[in-house]
This record gives C-alpha cells, structure tokens and sequence, in this order.
C-alpha cells in the first residue's frame, strides 16, 4: 500500500513538473511573437500611434470618498491595433478602479506607423491615474502610482 501512494506521488510529482516546463515554453514561443517595448513608450511610437483612446470612467462611490489612484496594464497592440492580452499589473487601491479601466482600455485603437507596415504586434504599458482635488489617500496614491 505504502509503495502504491509514492508511485502515485511521484506521478503527480512529475506531471507538476511537466505542466510546469510546457508553460515556460508557451510563454517564451508568445514572447517570440511579439516586440518586447515595455519600459520603452517612445519606441512603441515608432510602431503605433493611438487613433482613438477612451477615458475611463470614474466611479461614483470613489468620487464621493475622495479616493484617488490607478490600474497600469501590460498588454500588446496586436495587429488589428486592438489590446490584447491584457493584465493588470497594478491596480491601487487594489480592484477599485479595474473595471472602468479595463472598459476603456477595450476599446482603444492604435493605428500602425508608415514604418510598420508589417503592424509588428508590440508589448507595452499604460497606466490609467484616477485623481480627485484633495484626495484622502494622496500621499499612498503618489507612492503607489508614482504620480
């Protein structure tokens, strides 16, 4: 009995590890896919230039709090000059403002450069900052979003 459970142990073991390997290659064939311009937003402009960009929307029971903040993305412009794989990667105070954001960000166009007449899909960031006058959490929200 005792010999069938580390068997099975070492199945699941090794299928873990498996798993594991299958997704760091999937994630390095989609990075192959892409141009890698995070940390460098003057380069995405060589690409990509916004053609219609949407203002989030600001929720009511932030505004009445006086709450301010930001969500930032990762996404890449693929070549329909749409977001696509878009991930949060900051959201302050956290999950508040995600939503409008996201809304916003979905419908965003970027229209392809003359240089980039190949629409090379591009990676890249954008931070949306929900500000108000006097906020209560002004000295977390200029830490935290770096405003």
């Amino acid at each position: 009995m005792k010999k069938l459970l580390l068997i099975v142990g070492c199945i699941l073991f090794l299928a873990a590890c498996t798993t594991s390997t299958t997704q760091i290659k999937n994630s390095q064939i989609n990075n192959s896919e892409y141009l890698n311009l995070i940390g460098d937003k003057d380069e995405v402009l060589n690409y990509w230039v916004v053609d219609k960009s949407v203002a989030p929307k600001y929720p009511i029971i932030a505004g009445e709090e006086k709450v301010s903040g930001c969500v930032e993305f990762s996404l890449i412009i693929g070549s329909n000059g749409m977001a696509d794989d878009l991930i949060i990667v900051k959201s302050f105070p956290e999950t508040l403002f995600d939503k409008p954001a996201i809304e916003a960000i979905e419908k965003w166009i970027w229209l392809p450069t003359d240089t980039n007449i190949n629409k090379q899909t591009v990676a890249t960031t954008i931070q949306f900052d929900f500000i108000t006058k006097q906020p209560v959490n002004e000295s977390e929200v200029n830490k935290a979003c770096r405003i």
